[in-house]
């Protein structure tokens, strides 16, 4: 259940830096997530719906922006799209080179969760 616990700390985070801004209402949050986190946009905004009740987040827009992954090979020099992807556990995908099938690869972007901008009114 890695979504819940990925949509609560973005949820408790966007409700703290309103906070620190004494924000009466949060209109809109973007967040770049990469591929490689596996979190479906249905999942997000859902959680995101449910974390917010009775929150300034209430209303707010969720905005994703989806990052394609990109590894580097070791093996063989690949640097590229990750391929061949198994979500045998979601904070251990197996990603091997679509070149070599090499399971020892470095990500470059992919990975990532990320909150890009929050949209307040005072």
């Amino acid at each position: 259940m890695h979504e819940y616990s990925l949509i609560k700390e973005i949820v408790d985070t966007v409700l703290e830096k309103a906070k620190e801004y004494n924000a009466k209402n949060v209109i809109k949050v973007e967040i770049d997530v990469g591929e490689l986190k596996f979190l479906t946009d249905e999942q997000a905004q859902y959680l995101f719906r449910e974390l917010s009740k009775g929150t300034i987040l209430e209303n707010t827009k969720l905005e994703i922006n989806y990052v394609s992954s990109e590894i580097y090979c070791r093996k063989c020099g690949y640097k590229g799209k990750a391929e061949h992807l198994e979500e045998v556990d979601p904070h251990f995908p197996i990603i091997k080179c679509p070149k070599c099938g090499n399971e020892f690869v470095e990500i470059i972007r992919g990975n990532e969760c990320i909150i890009k901008s929050i949209q307040v009114e005072k």
